[in-house]
């Protein structure tokens, strides 16, 4: 934050005094008036490189360039799922994360999933209150993070590579978050979000709902009918305000009372002045991506700078050690080892014929 003090020095003269006259001032009065301005600072996109490098992983992944992947997220993790809706007053549908770095990636940029390193996120500077798909019917409500190739407009609002939004083509059914319409407002959503083994069902019987538009420089989020949500839960939905803070010390979103305060900082459209400290190199966009390395697999090479020193390394994947992704720990299962005789060969039990 840039403070600037402006000192206005104000010069009055007494009843009397002409400009014309070379007679002086009987008695002169000095004012002294300091204005206060707050300037928040503006940043392009390497300022996310810092601030979600502690809760993941940056990844050179063409044709996207530098794109973050979480970390310590459960296996079946999907974006938009630990936290919850608000209604704002400005805003519309606003997404409160419970994640401390919730405040950059469900604001800004797109998602995407890929094959080998699963969700990653790809940077932008345009702010929201939610990037999601939506589909609805008279049970279900549903979200899913939109694609890099959703590009929003302020004059025509969301296309599609040049187009209309064709949100049933592109994103896959596993990637939809459906809920029940009676628990769309629920503060614990991912205790509310259906298998996504039943989203293909679903999405057969859902009509597209996404709706955003730009009101006074705002993008608004009116995807979801607030009459319809009100008769379902049987009151009035509270709007609360919504508080944009660029230099606020806690990222995690804040609840107080009507109110909801999120980080936002001011970001720019501009090349980055920077690239990232730590980060996962991947191969050349010529090697075929199901030959590339990955996260889950052995032969990820990661690499950062320490001070002026480039450290580089193999990072084992995240199951390689004593724990199994999908089972318990391979250390509390004790494995009985063959009894062997004295010439040192295994002894074989004797078997009754």
């Amino acid at each position: 934050m840039s403070t600037f003090m402006a000192r206005t020095l104000v010069i009055g003269a007494l009843a009397g005094f002409s400009m014309l006259s070379a007679v002086p001032a009987i008695a002169q009065t000095t004012i002294v008036a300091e204005i206060e301005t707050t300037v928040t600072a503006e940043h392009d996109v390497s300022f996310f490189y810092d601030e979600l490098a502690p809760h993941g992983h940056w990844i050179d992944l063409p044709p996207y360039g530098w794109v973050w992947q979480p970390a310590h997220v459960p296996h079946h993790w999907r974006p938009y799922t630990v936290g919850h809706w608000v209604l704002t007053d400005e805003y519309g549908w606003l997404w409160v994360s419970d994640l401390e770095w919730g405040w950059a990636p469900f604001h800004y940029g797109r998602w995407t999933f890929d094959p080998h390193f699963g969700w990653v996120w790809v940077p932008g500077t345009e702010w929201g209150p939610a990037w999601v798909a939506w589909r609805s019917n008279d049970e279900h409500i549903g979200w899913a993070p939109l694609p890099p190739q959703a590009e929003w407009h302020a004059d025509v609002g969301l296309r599609w590579g040049g187009g209309g939004v064709d949100v049933t083509v592109t994103i896959h059914p596993e990637q939809w978050s459906f809920v029940e319409e009676r628990s769309f407002l629920s503060p614990h959503l991912h205790q509310h979000c259906l298998e996504p083994a039943r989203n293909v069902v679903i999405l057969a019987g859902t009509r597209d709902a996404t709706h955003y538009v730009h009101r006074d420089g705002r993008v608004v989020n009116v995807s979801v009918p607030v009459d319809r949500i009100e008769r379902r839960v049987g009151r009035r939905i509270a709007r609360r305000k919504l508080r944009l803070d660029g230099e606020a010390a806690h990222r995690t979103a804040r609840l107080d009372g009507d109110a909801v305060t999120l980080f936002r900082p001011k970001l720019v459209n501009r090349p980055p002045g920077k690239a990232p400290k730590r980060v996962i190199q991947t191969k050349s966009p010529g090697v075929p991506r199901r030959a590339g390395p990955s996260p889950h697999h052995p032969g990820v090479r990661e690499s950062w700078r320490d001070g002026g020193r480039r450290i580089e390394r193999l990072r084992p994947p995240p199951d390689a050690g004593n724990r199994d992704a999908h089972g318990p720990d391979r250390t509390s299962q004790k494995q009985e080892s063959p009894r062997r005789s004295k010439s040192g060969s295994p002894k074989s039990k004797k078997r009754d014929d």
